[in-house]
């Protein structure tokens, strides 16, 4: 009997112990993507195209992480360690309001920061994220500080807020929604851009 029962328990401990056996998660990775159709069809931008500079794009340390966040009551983050970004999330960042960008003003290049020093820019849009989660009450939230840069000075300084509601609490949901509020920031820069400085359609 004693040794049946030593059997069992043997037998119990490796299933819990074995790879992909216990109660661990797979871990899901996400990627923001850009959410803004062509406006119109892309020419020829070698020529004299406006160049626009994007950056330096600055997120706060706390969002600096490979875990996905959300917030709860006013100070408490809640890190997601099954989900987490596919890459650092200041890149993804950065390289979705660029591609929005470039959807919203095709009649302009859009290049990142650093560029090279051969590039010439006529404008430069610097931003600094304040906040960049899912919020408890299930919407995320996108707050930014940023300024447009032309000849040396600084000509717009804008603070912009914008929070999309969540289909659900689910984490893919979540990502979906701010990817939709890092599009509607960027068509709010490209109206300040061609209204600040002079684009056409």
């Amino acid at each position: 009997m004693g040794r049946r029962l030593s059997l069992t328990l043997l037998l119990l401990l490796f299933f819990i112990t074995a790879p992909g056996c216990g109660t661990s998660a797979n871990t899901k990775f996400y990627l923001l993507r850009p959410m803004v159709e062509q406006s119109a069809p892309v020419e020829d931008l070698s020529g004299s195209a406006s160049v626009i500079g994007l950056g330096p794009i600055k997120l706060p340390e706390h969002l600096n992480r490979p875990q996905i966040v959300t917030t709860s009551g006013t100070s408490k983050l809640d890190l997601a360690e099954f989900h987490r970004w596919g890459e650092p999330l200041e890149q993804n960042f950065s390289r979705t309001l660029s591609e929005n960008l470039s959807a919203q003003l095709s009649e302009s290049r859009i290049v990142l920061y650093p560029w090279d020093r051969s590039t010439t820019v006529n404008c430069q849009i610097k931003v600094d994220v304040v906040n960049f989660s899912g919020e408890s009450n299930r919407r995320a939230v996108l707050d930014a500080r940023w300024s447009v840069i032309k000849g040396g000075k600084v000509i717009v300084e804008k603070h912009s807020v914008f929070r999309q509601p969540l289909k659900s609490a689910e984490i893919e949901d979540l990502v979906m929604a701010e990817s939709l509020a890092v599009a509607d920031f960027s068509k709010v820069i490209a109206e300040t851009i061609r209204m600040e400085i002079g684009l056409a359609d």
